[in-house]
């Protein structure tokens, strides 16, 4: 548990070597990183913590490695992570079960709180329960950024010579910055989530294998996590949730679409939602600026993307920021945009590609026909999204240098 300090404490002025924006895990991450390279690091974060968020919690090879890489593997067996090595998928009456790489599977108010607590424990001040605005670059030295909402009599602005924005969908810590606004894709789903209680579910057997129910609305998710809760993450199609349809009726029509038998324990979860899944962003760093993880941008996940790309992104802005903070210069801004788009769009397209084939229903039966036949098509295509490739490790290098 965090405590909020006075926005007008001392401690916070002065300028920071870096200021970074959103405690998840792309920004608890980054900070991590730059502590341990000896930076003052300020983590601000809007909301109290712990707190959970709409995610289904899969952590996939390509994520676990980023933590090794980091010297934090330990915090996953500290979380009790539950392990996975297959997925159950369930569409138009049709269950096919196939094998998946071997990932580990853990609830975001965890996960992230641990992470936060080893950035801190690394020297990084953690200030929650706080929003943060980035102000229009003024200062070639600095950028400044104001720490409270526009109406807190104790609001106060702090100076960073880099600025990481790891806010999420929406970035909404840069809504001043009229050339950083995201591109929503036009058919673009929502995100629901929720914990659920060790055995809640009655049908689904998210302790035999990861269960993916896809239907016309949507698709779900459904992973065992740490203390055997029930992590559910499901992307759905905005007209799903006109007329005020509530979310467990969505996801109980997503189910009867799937062929699969009702969930009970559905109607009594807390939901969470999110802003619109699929955003882009034309340009991902700007004067002594870096958006990080989703606020970079966002395609529909599927079993670990999310957060492999969250944690990738940050591994390698860390390192770029850590370069911006001795001697920003425009080519680090064009540094990241580059790397960026190497390293973690070129992952997201197959991703994209994949969120394709699954709103349509017959193609996704057409190739669940095609995996029971020939399996290997189904590992493939599992490994190409979910393990750690040689290319990135090379991306990482040019980051570095």
């Amino acid at each position: 548990m965090t405590t909020r300090p006075p926005l007008a404490d001392r401690d916070l002025q002065g300028v920071w070597d870096a200021v970074v924006i959103g405690a998840g895990l792309a920004g608890a991450a980054a900070s991590y990183q730059l502590a341990q390279r000896g930076r003052r690091v300020l983590l601000v974060e809007a909301k109290p913590f712990p707190r959970g968020k709409v995610c289904g919690g899969c952590l996939n090879a390509r994520a676990i490695d980023v933590f090794q890489q980091l010297g934090l593997g330990r915090l996953l067996e500290k979380a009790g992570a539950a392990s996975y090595e297959r997925m159950q998928l369930h569409a138009g009456g049709r269950s096919l079960v196939m094998p998946v790489p071997q990932g580990l599977a853990v609830t975001r108010q965890t996960i992230d709180q641990l992470l936060v607590d080893a950035a801190v424990g690394a020297g990084v001040r953690f200030v929650d329960g706080t929003p943060a605005q980035v102000h229009p670059a003024s200062n070639s030295d600095s950028r400044t950024v104001r720490l409270g909402s526009p109406h807190d009599p104790n609001a106060t602005t702090v100076h960073a010579r880099v600025v990481l924005a790891c806010d999420g969908l929406g970035r909404p810590s840069l809504t001043d910055l009229r050339e950083m606004q995201p591109q929503v894709s036009n058919n673009s789903r929502i995100g629901l989530g929720a914990v659920l209680p060790a055995s809640a579910l009655r049908k689904l057997r998210p302790a035999d294998a990861l269960q993916m129910v896809v239907g016309r609305d949507g698709y779900v998710g459904f992973s065992l996590c740490e203390e055997g809760r029930i992590s559910v993450a499901a992307a759905i199609d905005r007209r799903a949730l006109t007329d005020g349809a509530k979310p467990a009726k969505v996801i109980a029509g997503i189910l009867k679409q799937a062929g699969v038998a009702p969930e009970e324990a559905l109607d009594q979860a807390s939901w969470r939602g999110t802003r619109p899944l699929s955003q882009r962003c034309g340009r991902v760093a700007s004067h002594r600026l870096l958006l990080v993880g989703d606020a970079a941008g966002y395609v529909e996940p599927f079993t670990g993307e999310g957060m492999a790309a969250a944690l990738e992104g940050s591994l390698l802005a860390g390192r770029i920021a850590d370069q911006a903070i001795d001697q920003w210069s425009p080519r680090i801004a064009s540094q990241w945009q580059s790397t960026y788009t190497r390293a973690v769009r070129s992952r997201q397209r197959a991703c994209s590609r994949l969120a394709w084939l699954l709103r349509r229903p017959r193609l996704t039966r057409l190739a669940m026909r095609l995996v029971e036949r020939w399996p290997s098509l189904g590992v493939r295509a599992a490994q190409r999204i979910s393990s750690p490739a040689e290319r990135h490790k090379e991306i990482a290098g040019w980051a570095h240098r």
